[in-house]
Order: structure tokens, then C-alpha cells, then sequence
């Protein structure tokens, strides 16, 4: 109890314990409204492109890799998102940085298009 009492308050005297590894990974950006799938080209692309490097520059690191990719976006004051498994070729041994990105790139697209009107305007 006296434990909580104190943590609660924001009084945790435990040693702050440093992680060498990220859990997960993120690629984020903020734009004016997009009104259609084809406004939303130019950030899937930018947006794939930088979590390919994300993606392979971790792998080569730490050795691990994404099992899963999801797409958030935000229309009219309401959230959503919609996931699927991280494409295996895009974690597979050999992949290049734009042999990912297109691969990302192409499940972004598939997702949003999931999503459908519920996305836009975004």
C-alpha cells in the first residue's frame, strides 16, 4: 500500500532502467485536409519511404522486425486505423530499402482504401 501511496504522487525512487531497443516504430505526419485517395500519394510515399530505412536499418542493428503494419488517420475530429500483417518480403533477408518502401507503399494504399469515405477528408 505505502508503495502506491507513493507512486500515485509521482514518487517512484526506483533507478531509471535504459532500453537499448525501440518497441516499436513510426513514421508520422500532420497535413492540411486531403479530400481523396489521389491527395494521399505524395505522404504514403514519403511516409513508406521513411519507414523502410526504419525497418531495415533496425533489422541490422537488433535483428528484429515488424509483424505488423497499421495505418492511423484522423477525418473530421474522429480517429481510425486499420492493420495487417507486415508484408513478408518486406522483412525478408536480401530486401532493399526501395524493394520495402514500394511493398509499404502498396499496403498503405490498400489500407486506406480499406478504410474507405471513413477516412476522408483526412
Amino acid at each position: 500500500g505505502a508503495w502506491l501511496y507513493r507512486v500515485v504522487r509521482g514518487n517512484d525512487e526506483e533507478a531509471v532502467k535504459e532500453r537499448d531497443k525501440t518497441k516499436s516504430m513510426l513514421a508520422f505526419k500532420s497535413f492540411t485536409a486531403i479530400k481523396s485517395m489521389e491527395g494521399t500519394e505524395y505522404w504514403l510515399t514519403m511516409l513508406s519511404s521513411e519507414l523502410a530505412a526504419r525497418i531495415l536499418e533496425e533489422r541490422q542493428t537488433h535483428g528484429r522486425r515488424p509483424k505488423t503494419l497499421t495505418l492511423h488517420f484522423r477525418s473530421k475530429g474522429v480517429g481510425g486505423s486499420r492493420s495487417c500483417p507486415m508484408p513478408a518480403q518486406a522483412v525478408a533477408e536480401g530486401a532493399t530499402e526501395t524493394s520495402v518502401q514500394q511493398l509499404l507503399l502498396q499496403h498503405g494504399r490498400a489500407l486506406l482504401a480499406k478504410a474507405g469515405h471513413e477516412a476522408f477528408p483526412c
